[in-house]
């Protein structure tokens, strides 16, 4: 009896192990029986579990798994690959080309290609779920528009912007608190922002010398304590935060050149909502913008770290909600520990 019950519980052991997919090793564009061209990704393409290999064979795509390959022919046109990702919520991601006027999109999992016209000039933006249904929509920019691709349905919804612009790609989040995210546009003197529930939001910054941060982690995060992202605008001599949730911009004037440091949009108080660390140039201060509370931290370094320093990481040190600074010296080559929420400094 105790062997048949230890048959038994290795053979459903087994079945249950089967049920599971897993990823299979990388696919290649080369098999025992053919070439099927270069390798240009690998994808799990139809939802299974399995990766599939994506290959340019130029006047035809061919996605091979296994030693099979289905081939998916291109016209003429030049193309180029612009992303193997999901854009219709299906199983399985899909795989995105930049074709001439069109754009054009191989569905592996329904075995199908679907083309749309865009026109002589454009470049995709960003892909993003604007609509809060699986699957992501493509951004796509012409000289004058925003147009959102919907693959899911076969459409496209055009936003006049009427000006050169480009997409703050790292900057997409959602920074309303509906279903789906938003994308910021830098377009001249304005901040534009487009969302599927408010359209296309225009806020004026002035001038050109300006961007949306996209650079470091959390530059499009909650910086207010109110659910949606806000956004870091950089200026040569100050800061803007920009809530869409809102519709306000609060400027915050630093005097002289500044830098974001790496990694420095967090929470240093423990308190809902980002703040965001910076060095001052020149003087070599180190700089706490708290915009829930609408205030710019200094914490001047004489007598401790100095005018010239490095930042070294981030840490709780106090066992107090939010983190603390670390920065090393150039002066004296010692560590220092920077506590934002008291605006203390101590050496190691």
């Amino acid at each position: 009896m105790h062997r048949l019950i230890g048959k038994i519980g290795f053979t459903l052991l087994m079945a249950a192990a089967a049920a599971v997919p897993s990823k299979a090793f990388a696919q290649s564009c080369s098999t025992s029986t053919a070439y099927y061209g270069e390798l240009l990704q690998v994808a799990d393409l139809d939802g299974n579990g399995t990766n599939e290999a994506v290959c340019n064979a130029y006047s035809e795509i061919n996605v091979v798994s296994g030693t099979t390959a289905t081939r998916y022919p291109l016209s003429n046109t030049y193309w180029t690959l612009a992303s193997v990702i999901d854009v219709d919520g299906s199983p399985g991601a899909e795989v995105v080309l930049k074709q001439g006027n069109q754009l054009t999109i191989i569905k592996h999992y329904s075995r199908t290609t679907t083309y749309f016209n865009i026109g002589a000039t454009w470049e995709i933006g960003a892909f993003a779920d604007v609509d809060g249904i699986a699957g992501n929509e493509i951004a796509v920019t012409t000289p004058t528009q925003l147009r959102i691709v919907y693959a899911r349905t076969g459409s496209i919804t055009d936003h006049y912007v009427g000006t050169a612009f480009r997409v703050a790609t790292g900057a997409v989040s959602d920074m309303d608190s509906n279903a789906g995210k938003e994308i910021p546009l830098e377009a001249g003197s304005n901040l534009m922002i487009y969302g599927r529930s408010g359209g296309l939001r225009s806020f004026y910054i002035g001038g050109t010398n300006w961007k949306v941060c996209t650079e470091i982690a959390n530059c499009a995060s909650d910086m207010n304590g109110v659910t949606g992202a806000e956004l870091l605008i950089a200026l040569p001599s100050e800061v803007r935060i920009v809530s869409l949730q809102s519709g306000t911009i609060n400027s915050y004037w630093i005097g002289s050149q500044y830098a974001t440091l790496r990694d420095g949009v967090r929470d240093f108080d423990g308190v809902a909502g980002n703040e965001i660390a910076m060095a001052q140039g020149g003087n070599g201060n180190l700089l706490i913008l708290r915009p829930r509370a609408g205030y710019l931290q200094t914490i001047n370094g004489a007598g401790t770290f100095g005018s010239s320093w490095t930042l070294v990481g981030y840490v709780n040190l106090d066992g107090v909600a939010g983190d603390e600074i670390r920065v090393r010296s150039n002066t004296n080559n010692r560590i220092y520990r920077v506590y934002p929420l008291s605006g203390t400094v101590s050496a190691e």
